[in-house]
């Protein structure tokens, strides 16, 4: 059976297989990266009761657990794979207040139809060609509340990387450094990365919030090409919703 030919569903499962392996792994560094997570959002909003909009949530696997030491009082997922958003919703269920939206990121942020306390994504915006991700970022700014803050767990170059070298680096990782994976794994997971990843530098991305309204970004963890990332808006330069 060709990939083109096989069902949605059948083609989430192929995917959320690949993934889990590489999440069971800690290949990207989840298990580092989204602790630190739980604690800054801890710092952020104590016990609780903040609003979050999360784009590309997925299957929510990971951010779920953070919220055992901060729960939001509201939560709106969104993400293109029906699937996904099926496993999040049953995942997310035990929450006062959840929406959720089949529709791609950057569609649903221009439409801007409320204001969040925390903006966060994880392992998607690096998918955004350059142009997109700068809108993103001025949509963002534009969707926080005041004191508002964009989280973001990516992939990102370092300083004078290029992206060929990035690519070349990262599939050197996959092919050397994941164990666990079949060889049909490593050849997806390369694909992949071969062909949808466009990351940018931590300086790129806080020039972007810049330009779309934010204070200057704060890395707060990096394990190789992995990374947390804090933004918050410039009450003085903040857009007319």
């Amino acid at each position: 059976m060709t990939l083109s030919r096989e069902s949605p569903t059948a083609l989430f499962e192929k995917a959320w297989n690949l993934y889990e392996s590489i999440a069971l792994g800690n290949h990207m560094s989840h298990r580092e990266i989204y602790t630190i997570l739980t604690g800054r959002l801890q710092q952020l909003h104590g016990s609780g009761g903040y609003s979050m909009l999360d784009l590309g949530c997925g299957d929510a696997r990971f951010l779920e657990p953070c919220f055992s030491a901060s729960r939001p009082a509201s939560y709106h997922g969104v993400d293109l794979s029906e699937p996904a958003l099926e496993l999040a919703r049953k995942r997310m269920a035990h929450l006062a207040r959840t929406d959720w939206s089949r529709q791609d990121l950057l569609e649903h942020l221009r439409q801007g139809r409320a204001a969040y306390d925390v903006i966060f994504s994880g392992y998607a915006l690096h998918h955004l060609a350059t142009p997109a991700k700068r809108e993103v970022m001025l949509c963002a700014a534009r969707g926080l509340r005041p004191g508002g803050r964009l989280l973001l767990v990516d992939v990102i170059r370092r300083q004078g990387q290029s992206r060929e070298a990035y690519i070349a680096a990262y599939l050197d990782r996959i092919r050397n450094a994941w164990s666990g994976l079949t060889p049909e794994m490593v050849s997806e997971a390369c694909a992949h990365v071969a062909a949808f990843d466009f990351p940018e530098t931590f300086e790129e991305l806080d020039a972007m919030a810049s330009q779309g309204g934010f204070q200057p970004g704060i890395l707060h963890a990096e394990f190789g090409p992995h990374a947390l990332m804090e933004f918050t808006p410039d009450p003085t330069r903040l857009h007319p919703r």
